[in-house]
């Protein structure tokens, strides 16, 4: 998924964490804090149950600019891996999705 955020000029936090090179990296609310993303892309939110509420209300989140600044993109669980990043594009304006 990094890879895909690379092409447009997007930097994916967890990267870095990724050391298995499994896909799935753990992150620590901390590390995500320090990193201090500009755009969240929520993947848990039908059967995790997660929205952009649940997640600005998380501990030392409302200081992250994309919680500030309400770029919380809430992606479709039943896109698998690669595909969610390819159900999204940048219009000048913001993450928006596509026709999925």
């Amino acid at each position: 998924v990094g890879k895909v955020y690379a092409l447009f000029g997007v930097t994916n936090i967890a990267d870095a964490a990724d050391t298995d090179k499994g896909g799935y990296p753990q992150l620590s609310n901390e590390a995500i804090v320090a990193a201090d993303p500009q755009v969240i892309f929520l993947g848990d939110t039908k059967y995790g149950e997660q929205t952009p509420a649940t997640v600005s209300a998380r501990a030392g989140w409302s200081g992250i600019d994309a919680v500030k600044n309400g770029r919380i993109v809430n992606l479709d669980d039943d896109i698998e891996g690669n595909n969610k990043a390819d159900a999204l594009c940048w219009d000048g304006r913001g993450w928006r999705k596509t026709g999925v």
